[in-house]
């Protein structure tokens, strides 16, 4: 167990190994802190997920609880927001669970689940680019505008962090689950 700080309140951290001792032992549940489709495709056995966008202290209370993602980041990020709202005996694991394979751990994989809406949108918006530049080269040059126009469009999503392709996909009918609560959890 390691502890940083990275906003207002120390942040404790554990290494996969513990995390998966801890949970086996009953000590701790493991929550995966990444979207649905995410969690869809490679996940640890066992784990609930509820994305650190809708992680509320609510969702943690009277239980002691380890935060996961891919890498570390977020979960770090949905601990800090938890700590400061309140929530008690919440830690994260360091590394997520890229981490977690690393260290040699088991994941269920998905080979048949959706690409996640980011995947979604990177193969649209290239999609979109490589066609309409090659509509500018050979057909007319007024398609370069489209071209300009997705690439403000990402410029713009890099900028403030929001994507509208990407939140307009995360609502299509082949993103939504129909596994999840309406709590914001889901045990998949």
């Amino acid at each position: 167990m390691t502890t940083t700080t990275a906003g207002t309140r120390p942040l404790i951290e554990h290494e996969p190994h513990v995390v998966q001792r801890l949970v086996q032992e009953g000590k701790a549940v493991l929550i995966d802190v990444r979207d649905v489709a995410e969690h869809r495709q490679e996940h640890i056995a066992g784990t609930s997920v509820i994305p650190a966008t809708t992680i509320a202290p609510a969702n943690v209370a009277g239980r002691a609880t380890i935060l996961h993602c891919r890498s570390g980041r977020r979960s770090a990020g949905a601990l800090q927001k938890l700590l400061d709202a309140g929530a008690k005996d919440v830690s994260h694991m360091k590394g997520g669970i890229e981490a977690w394979k690393s260290a040699g751990l088991p994941t269920v994989v998905d080979r048949k689940a959706p690409m996640t809406p980011m995947q979604q949108t990177q193969l649209v918006m290239g999609f979109l680019v490589a066609s309409t530049a090659a509509l500018g080269a050979f057909v007319t040059p007024w398609a370069l505008g489209a071209t300009a126009f997705v690439g403000c469009g990402m410029m713009f999503a890099g900028i403030t962090g929001s994507c509208a392709m990407a939140n307009l996909l995360a609502k299509a009918p082949w993103n939504r689950s129909n596994s999840c609560g309406s709590g914001g959890g889901c045990a998949l």
